[in-house]
């Protein structure tokens, strides 16, 4: 078999199209059914149906590093109990998630919640010029510093291979 580092070379995937993808097959393999969420335009979203309703998943893949990108804060606002983040980033001590990679499932509110904790933290620190900074949209990232090391070790513990948490 092929790794995934090629196939991706081969096709010229993105990790938005490859986590995607990612996310489909494995909720089918648990048993949900999925679709393309239409009624988002320009997005990779899924909406997934289990046995009694449904909810959509926001596949979110990091290449190299173990951080993931939750999009704009203004976006995030709007995430609920019946969404899901499903973040790819590459296993502990290696350097590409087509070598091997670690999933975790993180509810909409919960990722809202800590992805505001995360802006709080860079827009209160100015830049080194003195002047403010602008909002990226919450990264969370693998790093020992704060509040990222409490969410990291939280979304990773807690939330990894989080299949119980989806309805």
């Amino acid at each position: 078999t092929a790794k995934l580092s090629q196939v991706r070379l081969e096709v010229k995937q993105t990790p938005a199209s490859w986590g995607k993808e990612e996310a489909q097959r494995l909720l089918k393999k648990n048993g949900f059914k999925v679709e393309d969420n239409q009624g988002s335009p320009n997005s990779n979203s899924l909406i997934v149906y289990g046995e009694c309703n449904s909810f959509t998943v926001w596949p979110k893949t990091s290449w190299k590093v173990r951080q993931i990108r939750l999009g704009t804060s203004k976006s995030l606002e709007k995430k609920g109990r019946d969404d899901f983040f499903f973040g790819f980033v590459p296993e502990e001590g290696l350097t590409d998630v087509s070598e091997g990679y670690q999933l975790f499932i993180v509810r909409g509110d919960v990722a809202e919640e800590d992805g505001a904790l995360i802006d709080e933290a860079w827009l209160a620190k100015p830049k080194k010029d003195g002047t403010p900074r602008k909002s990226m949209g919450p990264i969370i990232k693998d790093i020992d510093r704060e509040p990222h090391r409490e969410i990291w070790d939280k979304w990773t513990g807690r939330f990894k291979d989080g299949w119980e948490w989806l309805p």
